[in-house]
């Protein structure tokens, strides 16, 4: 019958004793069945079957990968090849507890070609077309790779395609499985140093939010935070769907950098590859696999400079920074008072040198700059806090006020390149000497002359 392997059954020899009543010569062959009767036989003939599995790659030990629900298929009959039911028309299929069957509606001598049209949440969509052949006995026979026109591309299966093998010993599993391994979606973001690409930096966390309609590979639309490694790397593996549409944001910029302001938005192709909705904001990049996406911190970079009232910078003022900052090698935090002296050019906070090892500010933390030694010839300037915004900002902190302009005191502002400075300005120390009457102090008396000694 159609839907049928036609050798099901094997030839049967019997004769029919004294009282009507069949009797088999030796053993009855599978797929004969005397009946009830004793006087009828039953010839059970076997359906072609087709079970699609579907796994995910195989592990690191390698055993079998796990099994993929909700991968579609299509079976299409080729040229004058139908289905048993003469039907031209392709059929769906769709995996369950990853695997998916046919059964008794492919023709024994017929050629179909198998499609993944949709691919398990989380993994890329097969590509290519299977083409099989049914055999006399019901096996399923790869026997090209061809395009979506049906033109023969390849004598061995697409990528992807295989004949069940569990045991892995070379010989399949049976005669109507085949074996479909996607590969899961995976994206990786590498955060680096704006100023020096090679440098990757580890605990920057982003966030991951679905747009419009999308959803998360386990049909989620909850925000999902990911944070880069030691080598500055994160894995979104297995997260994401292809067809949609996503919107990545830096929320925790790592120590010692500024926070990206903008985000990037970016949809999922069928191969995993991932491309921009729109511009690419700046921080942001899609590497050339398609599968990578760079992103750049600006290091945080505040200068500091002393100088007296008409503007004059000056050198040999000593003074303490406190606070909590950043090992630009181990990229950890420590409480420090690192020391430093002005020497007429500015003093930048970014890689300070402390102990042989380099220190840099840290976003959301509060810092106190005391004067410790002035100038010669000057006041030492009161203490002043400032805080650090995840923008790079400085803003005055605690009690700390910045001085009107002329006035001794601390001033914030940026330079011509939009850098932040901070300008500490001293008033020079005045001596003002009056000469009066011993016998009335309110008697001025003019031109006395005085020597000053050191």
């Amino acid at each position: 019958p159609a839907g049928y392997i036609t050798e099901t059954a094997k030839p049967i020899t019997f004769y029919m004793d004294d009282r009507g009543e069949i009797d088999v010569d030796g053993d009855l062959p599978e797929g004969w069945t005397v009946n009830g009767d004793k006087i009828s036989f039953t010839a059970t003939n076997e359906p072609v079957e087709l079970q699609i599995t579907k796994r995910a790659p195989d592990n690191e030990d390698g055993t079998e990968g796990k099994l993929l629900d909700g991968a579609t298929f299509t079976v299409t009959p080729v040229g004058n090849t139908t289905f048993a039911d003469g039907s031209p028309d392709s059929v769906e299929m769709v995996t369950e507890s990853g695997t998916a069957r046919i059964t008794a509606q492919l023709m024994v001598g017929g050629t179909y070609d198998i499609t993944e049209t949709k691919a398990p949440d989380g993994f890329e969509l097969v590509e290519g077309i299977m083409r099989v052949e049914v055999d006399e006995h019901g096996n399923i026979n790869p026997i090209a790779s061809v395009d979506d026109n049906g033109a023969v591309v390849g004598t061995l299966p697409p990528a992807g395609y295989s004949r069940a093998d569990s045991d892995g010993d070379g010989t399949p599993d049976n005669a109507f499985e085949v074996k479909v391994v996607n590969q899961p979606i995976e994206i990786s973001l590498v955060k680096v140093d704006r100023d020096d690409t090679m440098s990757r930096l580890p605990d920057a966390t982003f966030e991951i939010v679905p747009q419009d309609d999308s959803k998360f590979a386990d049909g989620t639309t909850a925000v999902k935070q990911f944070t880069t490694g030691d080598e500055g790397t994160l894995e979104v593996s297995e997260q994401l769907a292809y067809g949609n549409t996503y919107t990545i944001r830096e929320i925790e910029a790592p120590y010692g950098f500024e926070l990206i302001e903008d985000e990037l938005t970016f949809s999922v192709a069928e191969n995993g590859e991932i491309s921009a909705v729109g511009d690419v904001p700046e921080g942001y990049g899609i590497e050339t696999d398609g599968v990578t996406i760079s992103a750049s911190d600006e290091p945080i970079e505040v200068g500091f400079i002393k100088k007296d009232l008409g503007e004059n910078v000056l050198a040999g003022a000593e003074f303490t920074l406190s606070g909590t900052f950043v090992n630009n090698e181990t990229h950890k935090t420590e409480k420090l008072e690192i020391p430093f002296a002005t020497t007429g050019n500015v003093f930048s906070f970014a890689g300070m040198n402390y102990g042989g090892k380099e220190y840099s500010l840290v976003a959301g933390e509060t810092y106190t700059l005391t004067e410790t030694t002035a100038p010669s010839g000057y006041e030492l300037v009161d203490a002043f806090q400032f805080t650090v915004g995840t923008d790079g900002n400085i803003v005055e902190a605690g009690d700390s006020k910045q001085a009107a302009e002329g006035e001794e005191g601390f001033m914030i502002s940026s330079d011509q390149n939009g850098a932040i400075v901070l300008t500490a300005h001293d008033t020079p120390i005045q001596v003002t000497l009056e000469k009066t009457s011993s016998a009335n102090s309110e008697v001025v008396l003019q031109n006395a002359t005085f020597e000053l000694y050191h």
